[in-house]
């Protein structure tokens, strides 16, 4: 699991949220969030079940990500460091399961 926390993290989330930052601007915010959910949010959400019981420091980059295509999606600047709990995603409460 720690592989595909990884591969998330380093290869698909970073680079599609690169791109997706390059053209915030010649795309309506509706194109925008259906661009981030299906290429970085469903991609971290899969086969979220298994990654329960993981320590934090396995999943905190996993939140990272998720912050980051929260704040391209709000237009935000990456020193905003408050996201809405609308965006906070279950890894946080993940390790606190039975």
């Amino acid at each position: 699991m720690i592989q595909h926390v990884s591969k998330v993290t380093s290869t698909w989330g970073c680079y599609h949220l690169r791109r997706l930052h390059q053209i915030r601007n010649y795309i309506s915010r509706e194109t925008m969030i259906q661009l981030a959910m299906s290429l970085v949010i469903y991609r971290i959400d899969y086969c979220n079940c298994v990654l329960v019981g993981l320590p934090a420091s396995k999943l905190a980059p996993l939140q990272r990500v998720q912050n980051a295509a929260a704040r391209i999606i709000l237009g935000l600047s990456r020193r905003f460091k408050k996201i809405p709990y609308y965006f906070q995603s279950s890894y946080n409460r993940a390790q606190y399961l039975p």
